[in-house]
């Protein structure tokens, strides 16, 4: 990734029972080309979103496609997290935002899933979560080149894997729980 810097935010990391019940709208999207970029106040990326699944919410999304807000951009990177890539396949944890049919990410980097058809799993990105350990496939570190300023820099980050369809079962039944 190439990056000019690396910022260190603290983000509010939730238990995946908060994030559930916190969240508008929790849906597995197709990540599109990105819309804009802003640097002010804080480092964001807009990108164009198509819903490929609705888990909850899905009645407040009024088009199969929606705005999804990501914090960094091509010259910031945030904590650690790498920005989307357009054809990515995500489910996202979200919440309304100020502009028509856009939403923000819940708990940011902590609660983003990538979803892998290629080995029927979905994968928590950043960090681990205790409240899936029972379903986990694996946890992996997974060590993050970045060039910042010309010089590389390192980030280790957790990874967890889980079967995409045990996955969907625990989140689908934890929405049933609320």
């Amino acid at each position: 990734m190439e990056a000019e810097n690396l910022l260190r935010v603290s983000v509010a990391f939730h238990s995946f029972e908060e994030v559930v019940e916190k969240a508008d709208v929790i849906a597995e999207v197709e990540i599109g080309e990105v819309k804009k970029e802003v640097s002010t106040p804080m480092p964001k990326t807009f990108f164009h979103a198509k819903i490929v699944n609705a888990f909850k919410g899905g009645s407040a999304l009024k088009k199969n496609s929606i705005t999804v807000v990501q914090a960094g951009n091509s010259k910031n990177a945030i904590s650690g997290a790498l920005l989307f890539k357009k054809g990515s396949k995500k489910i996202l944890f979200m919440k309304e935002h100020s502009e028509p049919n856009t939403y923000w990410l819940l708990g940011e980097q902590g609660h983003y899933y990538h979803v892998s058809n290629e080995n029927d799993e979905v994968v928590k990105e950043v960090s681990t979560s205790e409240d899936l350990t029972e379903i986990e496939k694996k946890t992996q570190d997974v060590l993050l080149k970045y060039k910042i300023n010309g010089e590389t820099s390192t980030v280790n980050m957790p990874r967890q894997y889980f079967n995409k369809d045990d996955f969907i079962s625990a989140l689908k039944k934890q929405i049933e729980a609320k």
